[in-house]
């Protein structure tokens, strides 16, 4: 890991990887399975919730309840952070979604199986 690059960076790029990554895959599998040319939409969108339910799922998995600190706390720290995830997760999606999307169509147009098989048999392809 390069030590001068702050961590935020490093989200960044995973964030932006993975979405991209996993549309790539979801292109590639539906054209080589030669579905429909709307099964990537639903590969994309299967990617794009990654995100969002990780953001859930760590949420859940890390708070704990509250316990006031005095009678005047109202501990509603949890609470806020959750309200907080609710609302950026929308972003979070739709920025995931054109992510994956286009990972799924640069996947779906680089992968022809005809033209694979071409190469793979020494033929010309135009």
């Amino acid at each position: 890991m390069i030590p001068n690059l702050p961590i935020e960076v490093w989200i960044l790029a995973t964030f932006i990887g993975s979405c991209v990554g996993l549309g790539f895959v979801a292109g590639v599998v539906a054209r080589r399975r030669t579905w429909r040319g709307w099964t990537i939409g639903v590969g994309a969108l299967g990617a794009a919730l990654v995100w969002p339910v990780l953001m859930l799922v760590a949420f859940l998995l890390t708070t704990s309840p509250c316990e006031p600190r005095s009678a005047s706390d109202p501990c509603d720290g949890p609470a806020m952070l959750l309200m907080s995830i609710i609302m950026i997760t929308p972003i979070v999606f739709i920025v995931s979604f054109v992510l994956a999307l286009g990972g799924a169509l640069v996947g779906w147009w680089r992968f022809d199986p005809k033209r694979a098989a071409e190469q793979a048999l020494g033929a010309d392809s135009p």
